[in-house]
């Protein structure tokens, strides 16, 4: 798809209850759905946390008043109503950690109305509560997993994020130890992306990630496992593939002989 097909979808998914009904409307997985929801919610809240944050004195009013949580996110803009929560309750002399321990354990929340008000806003937060975090650490987990096997399977050394903390600054998902070529491009790490590749995250993703990864460790490959726009912003030295483009390139990728490299020591 291209990035208008992509708009074309976020704008019709108005509320987590609506991604059954445009998955089947649009003909889509239902998890594909929810990754697209997901980044949008999280865009929303960079865009518009500092609004909500100077309507704080407001809102406290309405809370006051009787609104909920779940309510009051809904008549700000379908806010997420865990993280209003915690905007609400820290502006107002909650501690972080107390607040996130709330979340966490609701038996240690004393006030009936917090307790269950916190509860309502972690089921209706797919992004911000713990489940919801659970889930996309697990679609991060799967991602990578999908990754190391094809490599394995393809007897392609490599050494992993967790290999490489403590030596260098920036740590690929995978950073070769036999590198692969198609062609001219040589292909050094590859970074997993358990989300889906449109416009504003490619660039984001190069900006914060890949770019860096070709300063240090030189070309590369990045795959969205939910798949990628066609019309993505090109960056020499990376490539850049869904699940299928990213399966066809390493079959037809030739492994080249394994390099030593001297900052990894011990584990290389």
């Amino acid at each position: 798809m291209y990035q208008k097909d992509y708009m074309n979808i976020v704008r019709q998914i108005g509320s987590f209850e609506e991604i059954p009904s445009v998955a089947r409307r649009l003909g889509l997985n239902e998890e594909l759905v929810l990754v697209i929801y997901t980044q949008k919610v999280s865009r929303d809240v960079k865009r518009r946390y500092y609004i909500i944050k100077k309507k704080l004195a407001e809102i406290k009013k309405e809370w006051d008043a009787g609104k909920s949580l779940c309510e009051l996110g809904r008549t700000y803009g379908d806010f997420p109503p865990l993280l209003l929560g915690f905007m609400l309750f820290t502006a107002n002399g909650t501690t972080r950690r107390q607040f996130w321990g709330w979340v966490r354990d609701a038996d240690k929340i004393e006030n009936p109305r917090i307790k269950r008000e916190i509860a309502e806003a972690c089921e209706a937060d797919i992004v911000y509560s713990p489940k919801g975090m659970e889930i996309q650490k697990k679609r991060g987990k799967l991602g990578e997993d999908k990754l190391y096997r094809a490599l394995e399977e393809r007897n392609i050394e490599y050494r992993t994020e967790k290999d490489l903390v403590g030596k260098v600054r920036k740590t690929p998902d995978a950073l070769l130890l036999t590198p692969l070529r198609v062609g001219n491009f040589q292909i050094n790490w590859i970074e997993s992306k358990a989300n889906f590749g449109d416009v504003v995250e490619v660039r984001h993703n190069t900006k914060k990630q890949f770019g860096e990864y070709v300063k240090l460790f030189g070309s590369g490959v990045a795959v969205y496992w939910f798949g990628l726009v066609k019309d993505f912003e090109r960056t020499r030295g990376v490539w850049i593939f869904d699940e299928n483009g990213f399966y066809t390139l390493l079959r037809k990728a030739v492994v080249l002989p394994r390099k030593k490299l001297k900052f990894l020591g011990d584990v290389a």
